[in-house]
């Protein structure tokens, strides 16, 4: 079930009166993309050393700079076979980006994708208000509220890359203090335990671009590219 589904069948009563049918339209009619991603992590003590050999090999106006993001997850009580929905608020300036808050679907991971990349359906929309009372309307409940944090790249063939931590909240309204936190299964923000303080000292690293006809060509694109960043880089396959 598509994000917009969700809105177009449960957007009624109380949740019109909190702008529900702006944010349904945006969800609707938002950016679609099949992504291929393919992710690893990378040591602290290895951080720079690898930042450096990604600003060698980028374009400097490929070479995007920090960002930063508050992200909510939310998940539907009411679909609970939908994939989580999140709400991402840039906290760093970043002119690449929309300002406001931006509605993320990630579909599921096609199966017949193989390691080490992950194929799935993203969707995306800008809101020129917080969707979370909506979403709450609809039945979903907030997971987790964390903060990425890292850097960015874009190649000359449209290969995105993403360096970065994944912080949690102590305190779960007080931006200005974070903590990092332990990741389970796949690295990378859709995979983590918030709760957890982190134990070791790493980064995710995520490459990713959109998938073409020849989703085979894409796929042999992102593993050259994770294999010129090896060792220092640990591809999750």
């Amino acid at each position: 079930i598509e994000c917009g589904q969700l809105f177009e069948r449960n957007c009624i009563g109380g949740a019109e009166a909190v702008g529900a049918q702006e944010i349904r339209e945006a969800a609707m009619s938002g950016a679609q993309r099949m992504l291929l991603t393919a992710r690893g992590t990378v040591l602290e003590h290895d951080l720079q050393e690898v930042l450096a050999l990604l600003r060698s090999i980028v374009p400097e106006n490929g070479q995007l700079g920090e960002f930063r993001e508050y992200e909510r997850v939310y998940a539907s009580q009411v679909e609970p076979k939908t994939n989580p929905l999140r709400i991402v608020r840039p906290l760093k300036p970043a002119p690449q980006l929309p300002s406001g808050h931006v509605l993320r679907y990630l579909g599921r991971p096609d199966a017949r994708c193989e390691p080490p990349c992950l194929k799935r359906l993203v969707i995306e929309a800008a809101c020129t208000t917080d969707p979370a009372p909506l979403l709450e309307c609809l039945g979903c409940t907030a997971q987790h509220k964390l903060v990425r944090a890292g850097w960015r790249f874009a190649t000359a063939d449209n290969l995105q890359i993403e360096v970065f931590e994944v912080l949690r909240l102590p305190e779960p309204h007080d931006l200005s203090h974070t903590e990092r936190v332990v990741a389970s299964g796949v690295p990378g923000a859709d995979d983590v335990d918030a709760s957890t303080p982190r134990r070791d000292e790493y980064y995710v690293i995520e490459a990713s671009v959109e998938a073409r006809l020849a989703s085979s060509e894409s796929a042999k694109q992102l593993q050259e590219f994770m294999s010129m960043l090896e060792p220092k880089v640990q591809t999750f396959r």
